[in-house]
């Protein structure tokens, strides 16, 4: 039976933080053996599918890497991910990105609205407007995406199951700053060589479709086939998908948050912001 290869480092959140361009950056890494493919789950829907599932799917790849990575936004906001990960991978290695919670649902919400996913929430018509959305109490998009911002929660559930020195917690305007940087941060965190430059070229900028309803159909259609086929066929399609990608949508231009969207949105997260500053012992003082 062969060795089943498992991760030695975990990628999380939050989402709209940077973590693609991250597993993009990590993958160039000679010394560093990614997963196949990002957002695998182990630890959310395919957790009963275990280890050994995801060594025979995503790391067959794998030859004597130093590190073994997997990256999987939503492990953050889920609340039994912690003592998953934990009961799994007692000695993983864990790297968190935040962003402004503001600017980040501000993001989420462009990005979901490009790809058609506001329409997976309780029918939201995907022309609803931001500032509805975010005051839209008792929704279910509402509250999981004012959730995803509340990083001091989420944070310290992890720190009960794990040291603080498991733990690296990067900021994305760091990330957006000096990339460069936190890229040398990040592979001495998992043990191998900080000299090495990867390419830091941005990964997932968010898109908005030409055409709504061929956007819907083309998606609709490859995520249905995408779910029978191996990883590995579904890499060798890339460049034909960023290629139809690039067809089928166009940069966005959203403008900034409105004034008054920021404002109410500055007071939700004062409070979570001040105990996450207090926690990490950094300023935040810029996402006021």
């Amino acid at each position: 039976m062969e060795e089943i290869v498992t991760p030695t480092f975990l990628l999380g959140g939050a989402p709209k933080a940077g973590t693609t361009s991250l597993y993009e950056y990590l993958s160039q890494h000679p010394d560093i053996c990614m997963s196949a493919r990002k957002e695998t789950g182990v630890f959310m829907e395919n957790y009963d599918k275990g280890l050994q599932w995801l060594s025979e799917t995503h790391y067959r790849h794998c030859s004597d890497e130093r590190a073994v990575g997997e990256a999987s936004a939503g492990v953050m906001q889920i609340p039994e991910c912690a003592g998953r990960i934990h009961n799994t991978l007692p000695n993983v290695r864990l790297i968190f990105v935040l962003r402004d919670p503001v600017e980040r649902i501000f993001s989420h919400y462009w990005f979901l609205r490009g790809v058609g996913g506001l329409n997976e929430w309780e029918d939201i018509d995907d022309t609803v407007s931001f500032s509805e959305l975010i005051r839209a109490e008792g929704t279910e998009w509402r509250r999981t995406h004012i959730d995803l911002g509340m990083y001091h929660k989420h944070l310290t559930r992890f720190a009960e199951y794990f040291e603080r020195e498991q733990m690296l917690i990067l900021l994305f305007g760091d990330l957006k700053e000096d990339p460069s940087s936190v890229m040398e941060r990040i592979f001495r965190f998992v043990g191998v060589d900080p000299s090495f430059e990867p390419d830091l070229e941005v990964h997932n900028p968010s898109r908005s479709p030409r055409f709504k309803r061929l956007h819907r159909i083309a998606t609709s259609v490859w995520s249905k086939v995408r779910q029978h086929l191996d990883i590995y066929l579904v890499n060798k399609t890339r460049s034909v998908r960023r290629t139809v990608k690039q067809m089928l949508t166009e940069e966005s231009d959203r403008g900034g948050i409105p004034s008054e969207d920021k404002k109410y949105l500055r007071e939700i997260y004062a409070e979570p912001n001040r105990r996450l500053e207090e926690w990490l012992g950094e300023d935040l003082s810029h996402w006021r």
